[in-house]
């Protein structure tokens, strides 16, 4: 989209200090939790560091009190225990922004570029793992 002469992408980022652009994602991806904007890839990039996830995707899912809830989908390799895994992003990411649903999958549905497909993640499927409401 472009206003006032400036392509408008709807992504987010920032520049640091350095003068690199870091990629937080794109604006409608984000999930609004209790007034938070969480940008899905931030979880993302620290589930992807646990040695048990093969692959993920983080999605906002409908919540009555805080507007979306975090669920994060995840492709497990050997050894996956989702009940382990606000421990393991306790020290990588704000406390706000560990899921509270986690779901296994055999892999996340992707387009024919690698895009995520976010929409069809978004229901509840059985299986489904409630970590419990975190403070945020």
């Amino acid at each position: 989209m472009t206003r006032n002469l400036w392509l408008h992408t709807c992504d987010r980022g920032m520049i640091d200090a350095d003068g690199f652009l870091h990629f937080h994602g794109r604006m409608k991806e984000l999930i609004r939790r209790a007034g938070e904007m969480i940008a899905p890839v931030e979880i993302e990039m620290a589930l992807l560091k646990h040695p048990a996830v093969q692959d993920c995707a983080v999605v906002g899912v409908a919540d009555d009190i805080l507007g979306e809830e975090i669920k994060a989908v995840i492709v497990p390799r050997s050894g996956f225990d989702p009940r382990k895994l606000p421990a393991f992003l306790a020290s990588r990411i704000p406390t706000f922004m560990i899921p509270r649903f986690v779901e296994t999958r055999t892999e996340i549905p992707k387009t024919a570029t690698q895009k995520v497909q976010r929409h069809l993640l978004q229901d509840h499927r059985d299986g489904i793992v409630d970590l419990g409401r975190h403070k945020g």
